[in-house]
């Protein structure tokens, strides 16, 4: 596992670690364009989407797309991860970089809301869509779990031990969105970043 930190959405989803074994004869893949990764550490094509401002943060247990509760587009809701069908205006994100290289996880759907905990503390706790403010609480780290398609954790800048899940990944349409403790990497706190 790896935090990967970097200056744009492309150099953050093209520093993705691929763990290489190459069949005898079978060449290893090599890193796209930019600074040299060693063999072990290139990302394979398939793992690293295409630049986007705006992605699709889908669940890798269920599919769920990660949007607000009930699809507003300006005041502050519950965050969920969305199961059913049809297009939600809240399910397109963007990666607003941060100074510190963190990053807010901007809802492009309901305008100016960030994700961040309903009290702005890293604790345990249910997942809001808040006006963006540049604070801590809005502040997290996307660590990579490559394979075969490579897939992320969302963790708080001031509590790494937590990741952002699904409350009940099995119930029905939907299932809000809280910080939990951070199995390595238990499906229902991994995230695909899917270009929209």
């Amino acid at each position: 596992m790896r935090t990967v930190r970097t200056g744009s959405c492309a150099l953050l989803l093209a520093a993705v670690a691929t763990a290489v074994s190459a069949a005898p004869g079978v060449a290893a893949p090599t890193a796209p364009a930019g600074p040299a990764a060693p063999a072990a550490l290139a990302p394979a094509a398939a793992d690293v989407p295409q630049e986007s401002p705006d992605i699709r943060i889908v669940n890798s247990y269920n599919g769920a797309r990660m949007a607000d509760l009930y699809d507003h587009t300006d005041q502050d809701e519950i965050a969920t991860a969305e199961r059913s069908e049809g297009e939600r205006k809240t399910e397109h994100w963007h990666l607003d970089r941060r100074g510190d290289g963190s990053y807010a996880l901007r809802n492009l759907g309901n305008s100016g809301r960030c994700l961040q905990t309903d009290d702005g503390k890293p604790t345990v706790e249910k997942m809001y869509l808040r006006k963006c403010d540049g604070s801590r609480a809005q502040a997290f780290d996307l660590a990579a779990f490559p394979g075969p398609v490579t897939v992320w954790m969302i963790t708080p800048v001031d509590n790494q031990g937590l990741a952002v899940a699904e409350d009940n990944p099995g119930n029905g349409t939907y299932s809000d969105l809280y910080l939990r403790s951070r199995a390595l990497p238990s499906a229902d706190r991994t995230w695909m970043l899917v270009p929209a």
